[in-house]
């Protein structure tokens, strides 16, 4: 009978043993070590992976903080918000509350379904769209908040600046376009590494948007986790925002290499960016 492994108390030494003995069949099965990290069988899957990174980092804390001292108040209209690509929903649903009208865009049905067309502290009425950012069609429309968060990645490199625009002209006068994406630290080296793309919103704003107002505010995140298992996981989302699959023994090696502090203790920094654009023109 195979002895029972409590993956959490393991430390570097005996993820070595273990390894290197009978009892890797049981180190993988309660990991669900997957052949490559980068990509993901189904939403459901993705979006677990997004709450244990969540889990292990302050990031999201500290998002909601500035956006609720520095963001929202500087919002002069609160009657129509579009959010791109909703992931979890966690921020549609903070921010949404404070609209009348909101439409959300996402490619996968269950993460509109997650979001309720009333809740019960708020009487915001919501449109679902089920289709990809770069064909929705938002001509006649006008918002007074658009959230274009985590998504960008997503969008092929030579569309990024179309997209942005497309946005932008989406836009209520005075309404404000938020773009929230993450870069830098030790998790842009494990992408570059890998051959991945890290957005940097900065190496085409200066040459191909004329925007009135915009704030950039960065802040330094670490993803921190007390076992490989998580690790990979996080690395693999990181990864699939760059738009790359790494087989697992290849990103193993590396987390072990370069992401280890310590007995059992697993660390990765980036820098947070939020982006608030805003149409200054009435």
């Amino acid at each position: 009978m195979t002895p029972r492994v409590d993956i959490k108390q393991l430390s570097q030494h005996n993820l070595q043993t273990i390894f290197a003995s009978d009892h890797s069949d049981t180190y993988r099965s309660l990991c669900h070590l997957k052949s490559s990290y980068g990509n993901f069988s189904n939403f459901a899957e993705y979006n677990s992976t997004v709450n244990l990174l969540i889990a292990s980092t302050s990031e999201t804390q500290h998002r909601d903080s500035y956006l609720h001292k520095e963001i929202l108040p500087r919002l002069h209209n609160h009657d129509s918000m579009l959010d791109i690509g909703i992931g979890s929903g966690d921020l549609t649903m903070k921010i949404a509350q404070r609209f009348t009208n909101l439409t959300i865009v996402d490619i996968h049905q269950s993460a509109l379904d997650a979001i309720p067309d009333k809740h019960g502290r708020w009487n915001t009425s919501v449109n679902k769209i089920l289709q990809p950012v770069e064909t929705v069609d938002l001509s006649g429309q006008a918002y007074d908040l658009i959230v274009f968060s985590h998504t960008i990645y997503y969008v092929e490199p030579a569309m990024r600046a179309s997209i942005i625009n497309k946005l932008y002209n989406a836009l209520n006068p005075m309404g404000s376009l938020l773009i929230i994406y993450n870069t830098g630290g030790t998790r842009g080296e494990m992408v570059s590494f890998f051959g991945g793309s890290n957005f940097e919103f900065d190496s085409i704003y200066s040459s191909q948007f004329q925007f009135d107002t915009v704030l950039h505010r960065r802040m330094q995140e670490e993803i921190k986790v007390n076992d490989l298992c998580s690790m990979l996981k996080v690395c693999g989302l990181c990864l699939k925002d760059g738009g790359v699959a790494v087989q697992q023994e290849s990103l193993e090696s590396y987390v072990e290499t370069n992401l280890l502090l310590g007995e059992s203790i697993y660390a990765m920094t980036m820098v947070q960016n939020i982006l608030l654009i805003t149409h200054d023109n009435l």
